[in-house]
């Protein structure tokens, strides 16, 4: 194509080129998508990460639980938690959050009754404050009510009026909920976790201090033959140098029997993954075992170095606190007991310990002396009986025979050193054998470094430990093995009974001949029926005591109370209640010879159910008038006597009779039918 015919098709393109860019330049931008939706800034411009200093997080309800997270050049403190450090990714997440919200208008609320409505009034919503370094009031104040849906949440500026919704729910940022106990935020979901750095290949020496032994481990290089080159190579005179190995020896016990060596590396890997779950102020240190550390690790590296880690139980609470020396602030943080024992564990996992070998077919006899007592177990068959104490109470031999099993299963978990102060052994147990030989456990306090009992088996001094889970099935308590429902009264048999409790005062006696009862209930007469009667048994042979005491006897009650049974066979049972102490009430029982006692609720229970008597008074005036004038005109001589109106010959049918305020007609008396003889 020739020039002066392309030149057109040039010209035209230029001009079009020319025409995109001028319209593309005088094209007005999109707004923003927040000014497009219309939604609000809440955030003042003088509040940037920078400048942003203290946030404050508290419930409305209870604005005096707060969380405060404090800015410390670049790290963050939890004021409210004894200024342990936060964990700054956390919070920094939580601020970016804080700074980005925007809100879409919903409503406006001039009022606490349309507040109410979003759950926005000051008392009840979720407060996020945000402080600058200066100033006396927070630079912004954000209140959160309740979801609008499962994605947004209404929210409002403090001191306004206009209610927002916004995408990110703070609440549940921080951990609180809507209803519930969770309310009010928690200052340890802000801990930082992650707690100690150890570098485990440059460790040299690992020296754990338990409170009834210590462990000294050393790292030792191994010696080996130096590689040299093949026969005819240029460097065949030189040897190689062979990569430097280590093992790790007990140096507290070189002797000691299949020394697990990895076990030590374990320990060391674990300091650095160990996370904190809570943490304890310095006001802590003897609820938390640190006045003074009962445990200590120190870890010396090959350069002279070393870090110091103390540790300590709450054993009451069950709780396991690690702390490292010199660290600020000082605290003792909380850790689960899995990884405390990781740290500090049991001589099992370091060593092999004496073994307990029982054959549980070939026990014969249980013979377990205790401070509170002896208790002799005797194979009977397949089960297993208490012959002492004899106590007329059913006996559960299902935990019977877990005592046999678990003697028979027995391991030891930890020892204690020779000279540790592990109190006396006070408990022993001889397990006579179907071949006539003798074993012996003597066991003791519980174990000052892990979760067991000192014991010892048979002749020898090593002092060991069992498992606390293995303690309690080999010696329970002495109630457990026996059923705690102690009265068994039968309504057929009881012709007798007799209540009485501060102002309560229960008499009743059976008629031998009808079956009808009657006596008094605070000094009124009554006629109860049968019916009401059977109930209250229900209530007293359901009752169960809580525990007894075989070294007192129940003579050394002073009754405050008492429950009085006679039975057909002229057997007499007595329950008595001394005073109240500390929630609990002692008791005898007049055919058992040891002292009880019993919790508050089911003595309250066995009293207070004796009011339904009180109903019969209402009753019994009218069923005993009734039957008097029935069996009087019947030829029936009536005498009056300490119960009531009682026929003394011809026996009557008794009903009972509603009330006369109950509205309802009196039934046709049932019994003899005759006519009566006119007069």
């Amino acid at each position: 194509m020739k020039m002066k015919s392309f030149l057109p098709f040039l010209v035209i393109l230029v001009l079009l080129l020319g025409l995109v860019v001028w319209q593309k330049s005088n094209q007005k931008k999109p707004a923003p998508i927040a000014e497009q939706i219309g939604l609000a800034a809440l955030v003042p411009d003088t509040l940037t990460k920078s400048t942003l200093d203290r946030v404050e997080l508290f419930s409305g309800s209870a604005p005096e639980d707060k969380v405060v997270l404090q800015k410390k050049r670049e790290e963050w403190l939890i004021t409210s938690l004894h200024n342990a450090p936060a964990d700054k990714n956390a919070v920094d997440d939580f601020i970016g959050k804080i700074l980005a919200m925007k809100g879409e208008p919903r409503a406006t609320a001039d009022n606490d009754e349309k507040l109410a409505n979003f759950a926005l009034k000051d008392d009840e919503a979720f407060h996020v404050q945000a402080w600058l370094a200066s100033g006396e009031s927070p630079a912004l104040e954000l209140l959160f009510g309740k979801a609008a849906d499962f994605r947004t949440v209404f929210v409002r500026k403090a001191g306004e009026s206009k209610v927002f919704v916004e995408n990110n729910n703070l609440r549940r940022e921080a951990g609180a909920s809507e209803t519930g106990e969770d309310l009010r935020p928690k200052s340890n979901k802000w801990l930082k976790t992650q707690l100690f750095d150890v570098d485990a290949e440059n460790v040299a020496k690992l020296t754990l201090k338990y409170p009834d032994k210590e462990l000294v481990f050393d790292r030792k290089e191994l010696e080996k033959e130096p590689e040299t080159q093949e026969a005819g190579s240029e460097e065949s005179a030189v040897p190689a140098q062979p990569d430097k190995q280590y093992e790790w020896a007990l140096a507290t016990d070189p002797g000691a029997k299949d020394f697990k060596s990895t076990e030590v590396k374990t320990i060391l890997t674990k300091f650095s993954t160990i996370t904190a779950m809570d943490v304890a102020g310095p006001d802590e240190k003897d609820t938390c075992g640190f006045n003074p550390p009962a445990f200590t690790a120190t870890v010396s590296f090959a350069d002279g170095s070393e870090k110091v880690f103390y540790g300590g139980r709450n054993v009451a609470e069950d709780k396991y606190y690690l702390q490292q020396a010199g660290q600020e602030p000082e605290l003792m943080y909380q850790v689960a007991k899995y990884n405390f024992e990781q740290v500090f564990v049991a001589g099992s996992k370091i060593v092999s310990l004496p073994e307990w070998n029982l054959e549980q077919e070939n026990l014969a006899k249980i013979v377990m002396e205790r401070p509170e007592g002896k208790v002799v177990l005797e194979k009977d068959g397949s089960d297993w009986k208490i012959i002492e104490p004899q106590l007329n109470l059913e006996q559960q031999t299902t935990a019977l025979k877990g005592i046999a099993t678990a003697l028979a299963s027995l391991k030891a978990i930890d020892y204690a050193d020779p000279a540790a102060d592990t109190r006396a052994l006070d408990t022993t147990i001889r397990i006579a054998m179907l071949d006539g030989s003798e074993r012996v456990l003597r066991a003791g306090s519980p174990s000052l470094s892990v979760d067991g009992r000192y014991v010892k088996f048979d002749d020898s001094d090593s002092i060991l430990v069992i498992s606390r889970a293995d303690s309690e099935r080999i010696l329970p308590p002495v109630r457990d093995l026996f059923s705690l429902a102690v009265l068994d009264i039968p309504s057929e048999n009881l012709v007798e009974l007799n209540v009485t409790q501060e102002k309560r005062n229960l008499a009743l006696k059976k008629d031998p001949q009808t079956g009808q009862w009657a006596g008094t209930f605070n000094g009124k007469p009554i006629a109860p029926g049968a019916d009401k009667v059977e109930d209250y048994l229900m209530t007293v042979n359901a009752f169960q005591m809580d525990s007894f005491t075989l070294s007192r006897a129940g003579s050394e009650v002073e009754a405050a109370a008492t429950l009085s049974f006679v039975l057909a066979d002229g057997e007499h049972k007595v329950l008595s209640f001394g005073a109240e102490k500390d929630g609990n009430y002692e008791a005898s029982l007049s055919w058992l010879p040891c002292l009880f006692t019993a919790k508050s609720l089911e003595y309250l229970r066995l009293f207070a159910d004796i009011d339904a008597f009180a109903a019969a008074e209402e009753t019994s005036g009218a069923a005993a008038a009734s039957s008097a004038t029935e069996t009087a005109g019947a030829g029936s001589v009536v005498e009056e006597n300490a119960s009531g109106m009682i026929p003394k010959e011809e026996s009557v049918v008794a009903i009972d009779l509603p009330s006369a305020s109950s509205g309802q007609e009196a039934p046709e008396a049932i019994g003899d039918t005759s006519e009566a003889p006119s007069e």
